[in-house]
């Protein structure tokens, strides 16, 4: 089977669609390519059918997980030039407090991102990137894209401003599943828009991607704030992506891609008069 490549003006679209075609595959994608403009609000009807069966069901909502990947209450763009430095100064004393309070927590994305366990230390990749993506932008010539190796030390010389956000940390790393489901982010630039993609080693449809999505989203939004890019498309590839139907029930499931299915196609509609 094909990879497959779905396409939506913004992330509830893309979702919804995607979703759907998962129902259809009997709930499971291999290689699953989702893009969606990363500047488009999301719907938030969609948004709370999806919480509604997420609470039904015991589990955290979308906002949850996207604050997973950026927690945007710690962000206060009002603060101009000082707000990425009093994000990761409030990230940094949350995560000790957290800690203290359950030493044995599974680490966040957004930690990964700012504080990644490199060989020499704990390493600040959004803000070496967001560096970086500084100098390039008034240059002539820009740096656009880089050939990626996983394997590589995000601290390594030839680490250029569009190359990996590393999530996996191969020698901290060794669940088969679970944390990091989210191995790497990429940025491209394609001056002024910044593009963004991330790889997911398995994506949960129902409890997860809908947040991935809008995490991401935000995330980008960010670093597009903090460097002068203007944010453009995001993009996920889920090598492993599933519907859930064995967790959340075959009927459920269905019925959810048809609501959100429904809901997205009826905003496209034009009002009537």
């Amino acid at each position: 089977m094909m990879a497959d490549l779905v396409v939506g003006a913004d992330l509830s679209s893309a979702w919804a669609q995607a979703l759907v075609l998962l129902v259809e595959r009997g709930g499971a994608a291999f290689n699953l390519n989702v893009a969606f403009a990363a500047a488009a609000e999301d719907d938030r009807t969609v948004r709370e059918r999806l919480d509604d069966l997420l609470a039904d069901r015991g589990k955290g909502t979308v906002e949850t997980v996207a604050n997973t990947i950026f927690p945007t209450g710690l962000y206060a763009p009002h603060l101009g030039d000082g707000a990425a430095a009093h994000l990761y100064l409030v990230h940094e004393i949350a995560m000790r407090m957290h800690r203290r309070r359950d030493p044995n927590d599974r680490d966040t994305y957004f930690n990964r991102l700012v504080a990644y366990p490199a060989k020499d230390g704990e390493f600040n990749q959004l803000d070496y990137v967001i560096s970086r993506l500084r100098k390039q932008m008034p240059l002539r010539s820009a740096n656009s894209s880089a050939y990626e190796i996983g394997l590589s030390d995000p601290t390594a010389s030839e680490w250029v401003a569009d190359a990996d956000l590393r999530i996996q940390a191969p020698r901290k790393d060794r669940n088969i599943y679970g944390f990091p489901c989210l191995s790497h982010v990429s940025l491209t630039l394609e001056r002024p828009r910044l593009h963004l993609t991330a790889l997911y080693r398995n994506q949960t449809f129902v409890d997860r991607a809908y947040g991935n999505y809008l995490g991401l989203c935000r995330l980008l939004r960010f670093v597009c704030a903090e460097s002068g890019c203007t944010p453009g498309e995001v993009q996920c590839t889920a090598t492993h992506a599933n519907a859930q139907i064995n967790e959340h029930g075959k009927t459920r499931v269905a019925q959810l891609a048809a609501d959100v299915s429904a809901m997205t196609h009826a905003r496209k509609e034009p009002a009537h008069v």
